[in-house]
């Protein structure tokens, strides 16, 4: 006997796969519908267990964040780095100090969402290369598989410092070095990223004791440099992004911290002719430590641009503003960044942090807010989008474990998550930690009028028929998630076009209970359901 059943998928919005409250009740409920199911023909049955939408984030808790790794308790964290492979895998990296200069790098790998991690490998420092400055991971890919870019500026001033590219195939070590410029004495921080391009590009970006910021790009897969650009003179902290269409997006602040210069490169920085702009400028206020992200897959003339920065008013107020351009870089707006919705009033706003992955149309960000008078820091996390990227949504959430106010928390992506996900240092330790489940918008919303839901999901046998419309054209993922939030199949990753479609996809999971999830641009459709053998 073959059965079949329907569930509307409900708006999520930017959720991920886990909840972590009411699991006991789901629990509860897939079991008595198995047991309902139980007495029917020993065939392959999936039925439907409720239709609902996911439960919101309680604004104090996360859920269960879940730790990465810890760092030797000789060494201190002053750096956090994050990337996810287009497989989903996701990688953390730590660059640890030494008070002796025998300085480490750590980076730890999850193959299941961040439900685990692992130590992928180690970097260490020695008395030839000394001290390692700064430290950026990338991860990238070619017809190969998958590459893993490790950026590390060493200080020594011998032949052995510089800035340096460790390149190998994921995770193993060892891998290729690759100089990119001398002088490790007078570099002091660094920048980098890559393009969706084919061939792919990388970018770097590094700040001399002199101010001045420098770039380089490659597109080979890192094994040779070109095209040295100077953006800026008497400028700091340099933060970079690749856009789409050829486009290179570098910030800095100005070193008197008056205003942020922003510079826009075309054409994979082999035309030597920038767009400069300078945002927030003004004699009575200070601004530092910008952030860049830009739209990666539209054309230079519809390009959209986001800086996140940290802004200090007269009245020693330290709140996080933004910039914006749907330009390319030629035309900038810049206001309060509004994504503070929490109870404090008094910003003490640091390590601002804004990233639009490699597959996903949403620009994230992230604010360390610290907060001197209790035993927490809240971070805030918030999203926007290209066609609207002075509307952002978000919600201020107090972490389990104090984030620290020493090393910015990161921001990111991944397929396996299906949404956005957050990687902290906790305060006054030397551990890592990871969440990518809870975040919601600022209130639940239906969903505008012209998104393209799903509206159906229809179970027959051992396949999922899954109905969506499409006002229009959009990336689609589909997945399946176990009680526990685990991953349990990738069933679609791919583009459809407005209109009605219907994908019939083989569901080879175990019996139990099931999370259906549809994600398409910036929502996120479920329905729970229920596999019997």
């Amino acid at each position: 006997m073959e059965e079949s059943a329907r569930a509307v998928l409900t708006d999520c919005r930017e959720r991920g796969p886990r909840v972590a409250r009411g699991r006991a009740a789901l629990r509860q409920r897939c079991g008595m519908i198995a047991r309902q199911s139980a007495l029917q023909p020993a065939a392959v049955l999936i039925w439907l267990a409720v239709s609902v939408c996911l439960a919101p984030a309680d604004p104090s808790d996360w859920g269960h964040d879940t730790l990465v790794g810890t760092a030797s308790d000789s060494l201190s964290i002053t750096k956090l780095v994050t990337d996810a492979d287009t497989n989903g895998d996701i990688y953390v990296g730590v660059l640890a100090r030494d008070t002796g200069g025998l300085d480490t790098v750590y980076v730890w790998r999850s193959t299941n969402a961040g439900a685990s991690w692992s130590l992928a490998y180690r970097i260490p420092a020695d008395t030839l290369t000394g001290p390692i400055r700064d430290y950026e991971l990338r991860v990238g890919c070619d017809a190969g598989g998958t590459w893993i870019y490790d950026f590390l500026v060493f200080g020594d001033s011998n032949a052995s410092g510089g800035l340096w590219l460790l390149r190998h195939r994921a995770p193993m070590l060892p891998g290729t070095w690759t100089k990119i410029a001398p002088g490790g004495d007078t570099i002091l921080r660094l920048a980098a990223d890559r393009n969706i391009e084919d061939p792919q590009h990388l970018f770097v970006a590094w700040e001399t004791q002199g101010g001045l910021i420098n770039l380089m790009s490659s597109n080979d897969s890192g094994q040779t440099w070109g095209n040295l650009r100077t953006a800026f003179a008497n400028c700091e902290r340099p933060a970079l992004c690749a856009g789409g269409d050829g486009c290179v997006y570098v910030a800095a602040n100005v070193r008197d911290s008056s205003c942020v210069a922003v510079a826009r490169y075309s054409a994979n920085l082999t035309n030597p002719t920038p767009v400069i702009a300078r945002l927030d400028s003004s004699s009575d206020r200070r601004v530092w430590s910008p952030s860049i992200a830009a739209d990666r897959d539209t054309p230079e003339s519809l390009q959209t641009a986001v800086v996140l920065y940290s802004h200090r008013d007269t009245a020693g107020r330290i709140t996080p503003h933004f910039g914006w351009s749907r330009t390319a870089g030629l035309t900038w707006s810049s206001a309060v960044w509004p994504a503070t919705n929490q109870v404090r009033t008094t910003w003490d706003a640091r390590f601002a942090c804004v990233r639009q992955s490699y597959d996903d149309d949403l620009i994230r960000a992230i604010v360390t807010m610290h907060e001197p008078s209790r035993n927490w820091d809240t971070l805030v996390y918030a999203f926007t989008r290209p066609d609207a990227p002075s509307a952002w949504e978000g919600r201020a959430v107090r972490n389990e474990n104090r984030a620290s106010d020493v090393v910015g928390a990161k921001v990111g992506f991944s397929t396996a998550c299906m949404g956005g996900y957050v990687a902290y240092v906790k305060y006054g330790a030397n551990q890592t930690f990871f969440d990518g489940y809870n975040f919601v918008g600022k209130a639940e919303s239906p969903p505008p009028a012209d998104w393209p839901m799903p509206t159906a999901a229809v179970i027959r046998g051992g396949n999922v028929n899954v109905k969506l419309h499409m006002n229009r054209a959009g990336q689609v993922r589909i997945a399946a998630f176990d009680c526990a939030g685990r991953m349990a199949a990738r069933l679609f990753n791919g583009s459809l076009s407005s209109g009605a479609h219907q994908l019939s996809l083989p569901l080879r999971v175990p019996a139990g209970c099931i999370l259906l999830r549809v994600e398409t641009p910036g929502h996120v459709g479920t329905a729970k359901l229920v596999v019997t053998r």
